[in-house]
């Protein structure tokens, strides 16, 4: 069997405030029908019966349920957490392989390859709405005030689809990346403002300003001659910490968020795939794929504290797998052995639950949340007009190559289209009219009412809409490079590469 196959969802519930409030792992058997509960204070396993080919499991934050993506049936099982019954079973999409469960509860979505999000209402347990997001669809999360679910999406390119879990609608398409690979990773800060997302190709973390849906400059992970395929992130409650798990290097990475560096970096078990934070912030939890191993890091020391292996082969999970709710448990270490035992725990560990408070969401002001939705509507319709114009360019060179040959004529209109240096050209009229957009209706709201989106320099509204067309220009760029052959070739002969260099960057 491969490192791939067999796969197998683990997912941690926090219960708060019940008599039975300890925290479970869910392992789910891919290649059958059946998940585990396994209680992470003594080790005990319950086995049951859920759809065919379970894949991914989210909690509810209170830990009274569990949902599960079967991704060979396409549905979605409920399930008691207490009791560790299904109680219901709604078809989804095709290939459901992500899901998340909204901050309050009242609703889930499911990400399935076939490009949808399936909406469930926690309450009738029936699917009531599908949003359509094109591609295929991997990893689901939400963020803590319920008001965004974030999905990666492959597509040609890659991509994070913000969905508003208010009015269940798309709002936005990130790209991340024209290199074609999995991402499985996706963490959400605490405070909503910043996303991070991993692909198993690549050798870096991407980063999403989430109060504008722009790239940041990505985290890079150092590479001691193997890549890293980073499969999994996790973000510390304060939002100062970032935790990849490297699937190729059989450790997980430290990265400070503020400093965008490593700090250090932790050997755990073999093939480590999935990797999450508690609530309180004082422990990650590293599931490893191949041998089949809970590593438990301590994040004040940033060593490995403890071991646990579970009784079944193959854990991943595809987003959060500590369900972001009150309770955690601080684990004491009895025993220096972490080799594989006949229990299958090692070491022995002794638990006492701590009851927490998750801190309040952010609140924005009404003028900021006006503002910040004219940010993303004006540098949306900036960025489709502007590749339209980028299109119509480089379509006339194609065009004039393939019939007689003599761009002249189509060089010097893409010149002066896309000269941003010159007032009159398309490109720079549509950046003034954005820009004007954004000033205009953010009135008296200053960068710091909205936690200072895309530049953390930015002074006034006019220095953030700078920043955020710049960006979204050279997103604009990034894609053309990636959906034309040659495209250095052709701007070169459009007399525009000069003007956008981009379009001869390195993908």
């Amino acid at each position: 069997m491969t490192r791939w196959g067999g796969l197998i969802v683990l997912a941690v519930v926090c219960a708060a405030g019940s008599s039975w409030g300890v925290p479970f792992a869910w392992i789910a058997h891919d290649s059958t029908t059946k998940v585990s509960r396994i209680d992470l204070a003594t080790h005990e396993t319950v086995t049951f019966s859920v759809g065919s080919g379970p894949i991914a499991v989210a909690a509810s934050q209170d830990g009274f349920r569990a949902y599960v993506a079967n991704t060979a049936d396409g549905t979605v099982s409920i399930v008691d957490a207490p009791t560790a019954t299904v109680l219901t079973t709604v078809p989804v999409g095709f290939s459901p392989s992500g899901i998340a469960v909204r901050a309050d509860g009242a609703k889930v979505y499911v990400a399935n390859g076939d490009g949808t999000v399936s909406v469930i209402d926690a309450t009738t347990l029936a699917v009531v709405h599908t949003i359509t997001v094109g591609g295929t669809l991997v990893t689901a999360v939400a963020n803590a005030t319920g008001t965004r679910l974030y999905v990666t999406k492959i597509e040609g390119v890659r991509s994070v689809a913000v969905i508003d879990t208010v009015t269940d609608t798309l709002t936005a398409d990130v790209f991340v990346s024209s290199e074609f690979s999995y991402a499985y990773g996706l963490a959400v800060s605490g405070d909503g403002t910043r996303v991070y997302a991993a692909a198993l190709a690549a050798s870096a973390i991407d980063v999403i300003d989430a109060t504008t849906n722009l790239a940041m400059p990505p985290i890079p992970l150092s590479t001691p001659g193997t890549a890293p395929a980073p499969s999994a992130v996790a973000v510390s409650p304060d939002g100062t910490r970032l935790y990849v798990a490297e699937y190729s290097l059989d450790r997980v990475a430290v990265l400070d968020t503020v400093t965008m560096a490593e700090l250090t970096t932790v050997p755990v078990g073999t093939g480590p795939r999935s990797v999450d934070v508690t609530p309180d912030g004082g422990r990650v939890y590293v599931a490893n794929h191949d041998d089949a191993s809970l590593s438990i890091l301590d994040t004040a020391t940033n060593t490995i504290t403890g071991t646990v292996l579970t009784l079944d082969p193959y854990p991943l999970s595809l987003g959060r797998f500590i369900a972001p709710g009150t309770t955690t448990t601080t684990s004491t270490s009895t025993s220096s052995s972490t080799s594989t035992s006949s229990t299958g725990v090692s070491p022995t560990t002794s638990s006492s639950s701590t009851t927490l408070v998750p801190p309040p969401p952010p609140v924005l002001s009404t003028s900021a949340l006006v503002c910040q939705k004219m940010i993303a509507l004006s540098f949306k319709r900036f960025a489709a007009k502007a590749h339209s114009v980028f299109a119509s360019c480089l379509n006339r060179v194609l065009r004039d190559v393939a019939g007689d040959g003599d761009t002249a004529s189509a060089s010097a209109t893409c010149v002066a289209d896309l000269d941003a240096g010159q007032p009159s050209a398309k490109i720079a009229r549509l950046r003034t009219v954005a820009r004007s957009q954004i000033v205009a209706r953010c009135g008296s709201a200053g960068p710091s009412d909205l936690a200072q989106p895309c530049s953390p320099t930015a002074v006034t509204m006019g220095d953030v809409a700078d920043c955020v067309i710049d960006a979204q220009l050279g997103h604009v760029v990034a894609a053309v490079r990636a959906e034309y052959g040659e495209p250095c070739a052709i701007a070169t002969t459009a007399g525009i590469a000069g003007l956008h260099p981009g379009l001869c960057a390195a993908p």
